[in-house]
């Protein structure tokens, strides 16, 4: 039998309130639309995802783009130059470390200017 996701995204949950990272990933593109859909979120919580990009030789990663305090709908960030690899930064902000945001970090739509 095929294995099923049941939902769509995932559940973010603050624990220390340090950034959780996503697995490294290529550049598709020299820009791109970055989007993220809160679905939802408990009170007095937000999400931020900061998107830090590297060349392959880089020892350290920079900040390309932010999506911050985001508590609803989708959010859009655009971003150019953008450099050879690519990882999402979440953070959920707030005052507990069982707050949880329910969000579908959505693939980059690339550009290639």
């Amino acid at each position: 039998s095929m294995a099923m996701n049941v939902l769509i995204g995932g559940y973010y949950r603050r624990n220390s309130g340090a950034a959780q990272y996503s697995p490294t990933f290529g550049r598709g593109g020299n820009a791109a639309l970055f989007s993220v859909e809160i679905l939802d979120c408990d009170a007095s919580t937000s999400m931020t995802v900061v998107v830090e990009h590297k060349n392959e030789e880089d020892t350290s990663w920079t900040t390309l783009a932010t999506l911050a305090t985001m508590t609803s709908g989708v959010n859009t960030q655009t971003a150019s130059a953008i450099k050879e690899q690519l990882r999402y930064a979440i953070t959920i902000n707030g005052a507990s470390a069982s707050l949880t945001v329910y969000a579908n970090i959505l693939a980059p739509a690339w550009r290639p200017y």
